[in-house]
């Protein structure tokens, strides 16, 4: 006789659940416990962060999206001289029973060459003593289904099979050669794996505690909402019609109805035959979110998946062969170096879910559209909030480029432990380089990974720079940083003397002419910005970037000949500690135009306006642009009413491409400079 696996500790309880097995059979066949799967004490702490994101996912497109392929390797455990097992026809047309199955999750399951080992002993499967020696025949990227010729639990109580959930350190399915054509169990295993519990729920011989009014169906039973409560059908509870003719009661007194056609209930096997519209939905976004690991292109083969077929990202759709989030898994699957590459016939993509993280050392995320020569826009206002950060570094030497990441905003409140871009703990020599965030609320989000940020913006976010409590300072050149309400650089849960090795700002100390100095750690490079808020005023300073130098052996820095003057300034200096470096938080800003400092900007001028910033007491200025014959072809007089003035001038349609000066008189001052007009 079949006993249920891990009964309780009492001996006592298992004997009298087997009696029952075996006095009331089910009217279509006597029947043991077919499933010995078991759910984690700790899965409601793995599964809680997806809660909400798989609510919004039950809601979007899934049902219409491609079929997305799975590669299974079977491995057959066989007798010692190679006889007995399942052949090779007999594994397909049970996989081919499991995709009629899996076709309304848009799942397709395709079979790897399978394995056959010659081994008695695991033939003769023994958990507790076996499952470590079978791991061995394993092979990576694909899902695992090992058929030995029977399957015995610790407690050795034979069982039909069982696996492991997507929360389990451990990862793949056992059944027994005796279930693997029924029909049923393949396919009942294969549930779990994809995160169903039995539809009474996650214990395989007690009842369920869903209501049969529904009123609890999303936190009690197996959590689904269109699977009927279910008392569980071990015993005399089905006829030979697959009806239900059990007389159970729920704790409202109210009569059971279950479906015994439901794949992961206990009715008799030859009884199931569909997985419900929200069944299908949770193993898909299992398949999507918690099975990274697994094949997902129809161009990949079992063995070593082509860098052409699963790395270049060649639609803008959120889910698919060919897109992102495909790519990104199939970077993680393939060890050693690689690089995504985007070759879309659009602009953007818009996600809607957060992608996998970068776990694989060495992955560059190029994110440059070969086919439209721009940087790549990933549109993900719907990703924030309970689902996360967009991008999680989480290995080492992970590359990002030339990629624009637009409205990372969570859509119900502010979430500060993620960002647009999220290094996580342990993630060294990152690189983020000429990256465009916008958005956002924050826009970085540093947990203790170093590495560097170079060329990169970030504009219009809460926050742009956040670091978490202990993590380290990382490198900060040639990017702007400009938020419209918080610190540039600010820190979570923390201060800027929690951060690991971040150095002390420069300090401005004169601001003269076309010329400005000050002090920073000997050897230090200094970065210069312009400070964008309002006079340093009441906000933090934050900046454009404008140039950088290096501090002398004495600390000793300058910028002479600016090209562009402005009205305030701030700095930042990075230094070498420990073989890598380590940029500081931005200085207090500092007034940057002298007593009669001119700025003329853009330059060179690629429109009709020209803008105008002067500092000087006030009085009437006069404007005037010549052309290189000296005669005059623009002429304007303001007034100064402060101190500082900024001016558009309107050139209009006078201005040919060519080169001109720039006249104002101020006083009895005047200043001159050359532009060019496109």
């Amino acid at each position: 006789m079949n006993y249920p696996k891990y009964c309780p500790s009492s001996l006592l309880v298992c004997i009298i659940l087997a009696g029952l097995l075996f006095f009331f059979p089910s009217s279509v066949g006597a029947q043991s416990l077919p499933c010995g799967t078991e759910v984690s004490p700790s899965y409601d702490v793995f599964w809680a962060p997806y809660q909400s994101n798989f609510e919004r996912y039950q809601q979007s497109d899934w049902q219409s999206r491609t079929p997305d392929v799975i590669r299974v390797h079977f491995i057959q455990f066989t007798n010692s001289d190679g006889t007995g097992g399942l052949s090779r026809m007999e594994l397909q047309s049970a996989l081919d029973v499991v995709n009629i199955r899996f076709a309304p999750a848009n799942m397709r399951f395709e079979m790897c060459e399978p394995s056959y080992i010659a081994s008695a002993a695991l033939a003769d499967f023994q958990e507790n003593t076996d499952e470590a020696e079978a791991f061995l025949y394993k092979k990576p990227k694909v899902l695992n289904v090992f058929v030995p010729d029977s399957v015995f639990t610790i407690n050795n109580l034979s069982i039909c099979g069982y696996a492991y959930f997507p929360d389990a350190p451990k990862e793949g399915v056992f059944i027994s050669r005796h279930c693997m054509l029924n029909g049923s169990t393949l396919a009942h295993e294969l549930g779990h794996y994809f995160n169903l519990f039995h539809t009474h729920g996650r214990t395989n011989f007690g009842t369920t505690d869903e209501k049969v009014d529904g009123s609890n169906c999303g936190e009690a039973g197996d959590l689904i909402c269109d699977t009927p409560a279910d008392p569980n059908l071990l015993t005399d509870m089905v006829d030979s019609s697959c009806l239900y003719i059990g007389t159970s009661t729920d704790v409202n007194g109210d009569p059971y109805q279950p479906d015994p056609r439901n794949i992961m209930s206990y009715a008799p096997k030859q009884c199931h035959d569909f997985f419900s519209v929200e069944q299908s939905a949770r193993m898909r976004f299992a398949m999507e979110f918690l099975r990274l690991n697994l094949v997902l292109n129809d161009d990949q083969i079992c063995a070593d998946p082509s860098p052409s077929a699963c790395l270049t990202v060649t639609s803008a759709e959120d889910f698919g062969p060919g897109t992102l989030r495909s790519a990104m898994a199939c970077a993680n699957r393939r060890p050693g170096p690689d690089t995504i590459r985007f070759q879309v016939n659009a602009s953007s993509i818009k996600v809607d879910f957060a992608l996998p993280p970068f776990m694989d050392d060495s992955t560059v995320l190029e994110g440059f559209n070969l086919q439209r020569n721009t940087p790549m826009v990933i549109d993900a206002d719907q990703v924030a909030g309970d689902n996360g950060s967009l991008f999680r570094v989480m290995g080492n030497q992970i590359e990002i480029r030339e990629i624009h990441i637009e409205e990372h905003v969570p859509a119900s409140q502010y979430r500060f432990s993620q960002g647009a871009i999220h290094v996580m703990d342990g993630a060294s020599d990152f690189l983020l380089q000429a990256i465009h965030i916008n958005a956002a609320h924050t826009a970085v989000l540093l947990e203790d990974g170093t590495g560097r940020m170079v060329g990169c913006q970030l504009e219009g976010n809460r926050y742009g720079l956040r670091y978490k409590e202990g993590s380290s300072a990382i490198e900060l050149s040639e990017s702007s940083i400009l938020c419209t309400e918080f610190s540039p650089i600010d820190f979570e849960n923390a201060s800027p003397d929690q951060v690991k090795d971040l150095p002390a700002p420069p300090v401005i100390a004169q601001v003269g002419g076309e010329s400005i100095s000050g002090t920073a750690i000997p050897g230090a490079r200094v970065d210069l910005f312009e400070n964008v808020t309002d006079a340093c005023a009441g906000a933090p300073c934050q900046g454009k970037y404008l140039a950088s130098t290096m501090a002398n052996s004495e600390g000793f820095w300058e910028f002479q000949n600016l090209s562009q003057l402005v009205s305030t300034y701030t700095t930042t200096a990075s230094v070498s500690q420990g073989g890598r470096v380590s940029s500081s938080n931005f200085s207090s800003c500092v007034s940057g135009q002298a007593a009669g400092s001119l700025s003329l900007y853009p330059v060179p001028v690629a429109s009709a306006e020209l803008f105008l910033e002067i500092t000087d007491a006030p009085g009437t200025l006069e404007v005037q642009i010549l052309d290189l014959l000296g005669k005059q072809v623009f002429t304007q007089v303001y007034e100064m009413n402060s101190s500082y003035l900024k001016q558009k001038l309107e050139l209009g349609e006078n201005f040919s491409a060519g080169v001109y000066i720039v006249r104002v008189q101020l006083a009895d001052r005047l200043i001159s400079r050359k532009i060019t007009v496109q």
